[in-house]
């Protein structure tokens, strides 16, 4: 879609792309890029900074949200379940997965199971017809460490 534009503007203009958006921005543009993004392009940059956070495996809480093994519907209500949860949620976490047979939709990375039940009440305030199947489960969590 960008090289389109680029070309349909290149024709009409001569310019190029980024031509069009240092004269629209007036030379100043904002990327929006996720942290882990920006992460791992500074490490394949190889450079370190000292904002760099380092991500390590514990025991800890997740909220199972959706778990189906119905081989022509869990996929697409798996995704459309992470979805809507991460659009309602954006502070935490949403982990879509596949086990065969099965797809599972979790929320979160909890320390503790007080956490995830504070969570987990939020979630079914928000979500009631996803209340049935909302339940927490021990899983390896992410902890950002800085």
């Amino acid at each position: 879609m960008l090289s389109m534009a680029q070309t349909v503007y290149s024709q009409e203009t001569a310019k190029v792309i980024s031509d069009h958006i240092e004269s629209e921005s007036g030379g100043k543009v904002k990327v929006n890029q996720p942290d882990a993004l920006r992460n791992r392009l500074v490490a394949k940059q190889g450079l370190v900074e000292e904002t760099e956070v380092v991500e390590t495996k514990a025991v800890g809480y997740r909220i199972q949200v959706y778990s189906d093994n119905n081989q022509r519907t869990a996929k697409a209500n798996a995704q459309a379940r992470e979805r809507n949860i991460a659009v309602h949620f954006p502070e935490h976490r949403v982990y879509r997965m596949y086990k065969s047979p099965s797809w599972r939709v979790r929320v979160g990375d909890f320390r503790t199971r007080g956490d995830a039940e504070q969570v987990m009440k939020e979630i079914k305030d928000v979500f009631p017809a996803y209340a049935s199947e909302v339940t927490i489960v021990v899983d390896k969590i992410n902890i950002e460490e800085k």
